[in-house]
């Protein structure tokens, strides 16, 4: 493949769609004049987006007049997930046509919903690999015995990074730069 015909198609990923099932069923009495007391009972359920494993918020949630608990609920930030999604997708597109091809594998899961928001390569000759590319400025993780991992942070690192990245680890490989 060559850069000219490279093409990330991400399609439906179907978890991006959100469902959510509400109930509330209430019961007040009335005991006197200034006194009543309530009742309440609640049921949710999320799937989709909401349901999913990144995300945390913590919402005060009232048990009784003027009284709140903190609880923390699955909550996320779309975007930044999405982005993360995209970056990495767009890396292993990019590994299957640069340097799978000159002995690099993918390590990491292909699947988006396991896996965060960084790609391990195998490589026979990763340590090396590793200190070239941090040689040319371009920072990533070595793990032994023979694994790269490449950090995509959604919030710093844009899609030209990973380009970048890519293409020096190609040129690194096909030349063998590293030995």
């Amino acid at each position: 493949a060559t850069e000219n015909n490279i093409q990330v198609n991400f399609g439906n990923r179907g978890w991006d769609q959100k469902h959510t099932t509400d109930a509330i069923i209430g019961l007040t009495q009335l005991l006197d004049p200034h006194t009543s007391v309530t009742l309440d009972f609640t049921f949710d359920r999320s799937t989709g987006y909401l349901s999913e494993p990144y995300k945390l918020v913590q919402k005060d949630v009232a048990i009784f007049a003027g009284i709140t608990l903190p609880m923390t609920y699955s909550e996320n930030r779309p975007w930044m997930r999405d982005k993360g999604i995209a970056l990495t997708e767009y890396l292993i597109t990019l590994v299957d046509a640069w340097l799978a091809p000159p002995g690099c594998a993918l390590a990491s899961p292909r699947h988006p919903a396991r896996r965060g928001s960084h790609v391990t390569l195998h490589h026979r000759h990763a340590r090396q690999i590793y200190r070239a590319l941090t040689a040319r400025g371009v920072i990533i993780d070595y793990r032994e015995p023979d694994r790269m991992r490449f950090g995509l942070a959604p919030i710093t690192t844009s899609f030209a990074d990973v380009w970048d990245a890519a293409a020096a680890t190609r040129e690194i490989i096909e030349t063998k730069a590293y030995e």
